[in-house]
Parts: structure tokens; C-alpha cells; sequence
């Protein structure tokens, strides 16, 4: 037992200093996307979010993700809009998930497979997308949580121990808090229930089940209290022109295609065909349902609570993060199962090189091609955030200086002078225009270009109003 500990604890170090090297280069981004909008938020509400009314705090009633506040009201109280501090936390928040997912992984395969399998998600562009951006930690750090859940979800299984599964319970109702995403992942909590329930034939079987609804139940109050219980179902808010059943394929196709998953998807396949016939063969019908159903409960929690957005999941790349995840996850799991039915090392030594050689081709072919990287190959997206994020915050100009079109949505901009005003104390200071017409003096406007922020000529410049 000992060995297998210290074995554990050899790939999940090894992982843990893979990733972190990987990724180091997160340290050197600045506040992006809506970066700005939540730490004015919890700079002006303090953590409101959790006790208040959305309406009251002054948030968009549509998701509910007080833990994603915590984290923004925790980098602002002790690194203030150092954004360095922030990166830090988000490499620690990564080291959680990572942590949590490989010993949930271990516990149920084998030490080599968990390995493969968590190097192999946090390498594809969906991943990387999640970790470089902070307002996207909540996803991260929901798989961590809803993880260990699991984890200790399954510890009670095997023990009975109630202490285990009210630890399970405590960490899945922080993952909700994370993400509504993670709610539904406790069917699969009711699937192993029932079929406990059916082949012991105990009523403790059923305990799981009654802990899980009642704290769904109280998520579901709670999240009404605070969004309204108009809003209860509306979740990421309403999606347009949206096309029915058929969009769920365009949505797996999404994922296969934008983290490159093909040959993962036809091993996948050809794992699930094998290891059902042989479930058929050797142990009956019932073993070959129990699985079908574990597949499909998988399959339906997952993709459930993301119908309404799948047909923005190609702008949204974190709306296939969970999914994505257990598309892999899946895929690995049934590889370990077919090549534990053959035990010769042959099928083991070639399932374990496909799959180096899949995740190499990962990370060296399909990372580089992630859409942050190639924006940031094209448009400097990380330092232009940075250098004109930089004026707008720190600028001792007046409000006649203006930055023509910076980057980002106006809300990130509108967020950056509010922070100003509200944190710093400086009411004076650059403003930004969209249209050059729309800036006061042409001479006082700033433009970036080639990583500095360039006063230009006013011959540069011409104001053609219609």
C-alpha cells in the first residue's frame, strides 16, 4: 500500500510541476474580458453576492456564481489590482483541480491512466482557454470541487461512513456555487444509488439519493432567492435561432473540433463496441444495461444543462469545458477496461503508446492552434490589454485624453475608469472613444500600436461626419 502511495504522489508532483511550467506564462497577462466588471463589483459590494438579492447587489440576474465573487473579493483584498497576485491564484486554483481530479482518477483506473488523462485534458485549447482567463476560474475550480465530491462519494460507498458522504455533499454545493453546470453531475450520484439499491436490496443504499435532493433543493431556493424565481431555469440567459436537437451535434462536433479529439472519438468507439460485447459475453445483459445507463446518465447530465447555449459554443469555448473533460474521460476510462480484458502486455503497451503519442501531438500540434494563442500571434491581445489597461487605470491625464478603440468590450473599459474613480480615488483621467469623431481633441488621442500607445498627428486623423 505504501508503494502505491508513493507512486501516486510521484505522477500527481510530476503533473503538478508539468502544468504549472506549462502555464507559467499566465504571470505575465493583465486584467481581461470581464475582469474589471467583477472586481468593481466586489470592490463597491463587498461579498453581497452571497447574502442579496441580484437586483439589490447590481449584477445580471442570469447566472448565479458567488464563488467566482469570492475569488475576485480575495485577489482585491490582498493584492489590490496587482493582476500578478490574481495569476498566482489561478495557478493555485489549477494545482486544486488537478490535484482533486487525479486522485478521483486513481481511485477508479489506475495511476498511469489518471496521469495520461489529466495531462492530456489541461493540455487541449479549451483548457488552456479556461486557465488563461480569470473570468473563467469558476469552471476550473467547479471541476475541483464537484471532483472531490465524487471522491469522497465514493470513499462512503465503501466505508458507510455518513462523515464522507457529508463532506461529498458540503464540496458538490460549492461546486454549484462555482457553476450551475455541476448540479446535474449528481445524477450520476442517483444512478449508482438505484443500481446499489437493486442488487443489495438496502434502504441505506437510498441515503445518497435523499442527501443529494435535499441540498439541489436548497441550491435551487437559494439561487431563487438571489436571482428571482423568474430566473430559476434561465441559467446563462436566453439564446436565439437556436436549433434544436440538431445543435447537440453541432456541439460535439465543436469539441471534437476545436481540441482535436478525432482520434480520441474513434478509439472511444471502438473501447465502448468492445468492452459492451464483452460485457454481453461473459457477465449477461444486466451488466451490459448497467453500463449502457451509467453511459447515458453521463452523457444526459452533462449536456442538459448546456442545451440553451450550445449554438454560441464556438465564441463560448468554456461551455465545452465540463464536457469536453468527460469526453476524455470517458474515452481513457474505457481504454483501461478493454485493456485490462486482455491482460497481455501487448495490448497494454499499445494502448499506453497510442496514447502518448495522441497527447504529444496534443500539446506540440493542437495547444499551439488554441484560439487565445493565435489571437495573441495576430493582434498582441496580451500586452495590448495590458499597456492600454495600464493608461486607463493608472493615467495621470486629464479626461480630454482619449484611447481610440482599445481592446476588449466597452464594459471591460467602462469597468477599468470605474476602478479608478472608486478604488484609487481618481475621478480625473483618460477616457476612450470609438469613433475618432467622438474624441474632443484629435491630438490628445492615443492609439496602440507595436506594444506602446502612440500619441498620433492630427493629420492622422479626420473626423468625415456624414
Amino acid at each position: 500500500m505504501k508503494l502505491i502511495k508513493a507512486q501516486n504522489l510521484f505522477f500527481l508532483v510530476s503533473i503538478l510541476l508539468l502544468l504549472n511550467l506549462g502555464y507559467s506564462s499566465i504571470l505575465d497577462l493583465w486584467w481581461m474580458f470581464d475582469d474589471a466588471q467583477h472586481l468593481k463589483l466586489v470592490a463597491i459590494t463587498d461579498l453581497d453576492v452571497f447574502t442579496k438579492k441580484a437586483s439589490e447587489v447590481g449584477y445580471i440576474p442570469a447566472n448565479f456564481t458567488p464563488w467566482m465573487f469570492l475569488n475576485y473579493w480575495i485577489d482585491l483584498k490582498i493584492f489590490g489590482l496587482n493582476p500578478l497576485g490574481a495569476f498566482y491564484h489561478q495557478l493555485l486554483s489549477l494545482s486544486f483541480t488537478v490535484i482533486s481530479v487525479f486522485l478521483l482518477l486513481s481511485r477508479i483506473t489506475t495511476p498511469i491512466v489518471a496521469t495520461l488523462t489529466v495531462v492530456y485534458f489541461f493540455f487541449t485549447p479549451v483548457a488552456h482557454t479556461v486557465i488563461h482567463i480569470l473570468c473563467t476560474r469558476h469552471y476550473l475550480e467547479g471541476l475541483g470541487y464537484v471532483s472531490l465530491g465524487f471522491l469522497f462519494f465514493l470513499k462512503y460507498r465503501e466505508s458507510g461512513l455518513l462523515k464522507f458522504l457529508f463532506l461529498s455533499s458540503v464540496l458538490s454545493f460549492i461546486a454549484f456555487l462555482n457553476k450551475e453546470i455541476y448540479v446535474s453531475a449528481l445524477g450520476i450520484v442517483f444512478c449508482v444509488s438505484f443500481f446499489d439499491y437493486i442488487e443489495k436490496r438496502k434502504i441505506s443504499c437510498l441515503i445518497p439519493v435523499l442527501v443529494y435532493v435535499s441540498i439541489t433543493l436548497l441550491y435551487l431556493v437559494y439561487r431563487s432567492y438571489v436571482l428571482g424565481w423568474d430566473n430559476l431555469l434561465r441559467g446563462y440567459g436566453s439564446v436565439i435561432d437556436h436549433g434544436g436537437s440538431i445543435e447537440i451535434y453541432r456541439y460535439l462536433v465543436e469539441i471534437i473540433k476545436f481540441n482535436d479529439l478525432l482520434p480520441v472519438f474513434l478509439f472511444m468507439l471502438f473501447s465502448a463496441v468492445y468492452y459492451l460485447a464483452h460485457l454481453i459475453k461473459v457477465h449477461g445483459l444486466y451488466a451490459a444495461l448497467k453500463f449502457c445507463a451509467y453511459i447515458t446518465t453521463i452523457l444526459i447530465c452533462v449536456l442538459v444543462p448546456i442545451y440553451k447555449v450550445m449554438p454560441t459554443a464556438n465564441v463560448n469555448h468554456n461551455y465545452i469545458f465540463l464536457s469536453t473533460f468527460t469526453f476524455i474521460g470517458m474515452s481513457f476510462f474505457l481504454i483501461y477496461k478493454v485493456s485490462e480484458i486482455k491482460k497481455s502486455a501487448f495490448v497494454k503497451l499499445f494502448f499506453l503508446t497510442s496514447f502518448c503519442a495522441i497527447a504529444y501531438y496534443q500539446h506540440y500540434f493542437t495547444l499551439p492552434k488554441a484560439t487565445l494563442n493565435v489571437q495573441n500571434n495576430s493582434m498582441d491581445i496580451f500586452k495590448r490589454f495590458k499597456v492600454e489597461g495600464e493608461y486607463l487605470l493608472y493615467s495621470k491625464d486629464s479626461t480630454s485624453h482619449y484611447i481610440l478603440s482599445p481592446i476588449g468590450a466597452p464594459w471591460h473599459h467602462s469597468g477599468l475608469i470605474d476602478l479608478r474613480k472608486i478604488y484609487l480615488g481618481n475621478v480625473d483621467g483618460p477616457q476612450v472613444c470609438y469613433n475618432i469623431c467622438e474624441c474632443k481633441d484629435i491630438d490628445s488621442v492615443y492609439v496602440y500600436q507595436n506594444g506602446v500607445l502612440l500619441a498620433p498627428q492630427q493629420n492622422q486623423f479626420e473626423c468625415k461626419s456624414e
